[in-house]
């Protein structure tokens, strides 16, 4: 499919999810239609709706505690994340990828370079901010 002269870019956006994930997803869909609406041949991949709200059944998660969140669930989402992330040509960071900012942004951020490194050498995965990617 060809969106203009352009084929689709598939794109994962990494936003911090833990310290407040109602309030934080929400924030991401602000950021992923911005994109969407700049970019209209990127396919936006947010794992805040495409692994956390399939595997918890909810964008609401106000009412969820730490425990709620079980360890096979947390494995799940990463592995989710990663496959994710091997497929996409570009990422962006809503966030910095800093473990103090987010830790599952730091996680998917060291995905990236280990692929870009392995696999994906010959057709790295960009990454940039989202600053950079609203200029």
């Amino acid at each position: 499919m060809v969106i203009g002269n352009k084929p689709p870019t598939l794109v994962y956006l990494a936003y911090k999810f833990s310290n407040s994930p109602t309030e934080n997803t929400k924030k991401a869909r602000k950021m992923a239609i911005n994109l969407m609406k700049k970019y209209p041949n990127w396919i936006i991949v947010s794992p805040h709706f495409a692994v956390d709200a399939l595997l918890d059944g909810v964008v609401d998660w106000t009412h969820m505690k730490d425990e709620d969140f079980s360890q096979w669930r947390r494995i799940q989402a990463g592995y989710m994340a990663a496959c994710f992330l091997s497929r996409c040509d570009i990422m962006i960071l809503g966030c910095k990828p800093t473990y103090t900012e987010s830790s599952g942004v730091t996680w998917e951020y060291i995905i990236v370079k280990m692929l870009n490194s392995s696999w994906r050498k010959n057709k790295p995965i960009k990454v940039m901010t989202y600053d950079e990617a609203m200029q």
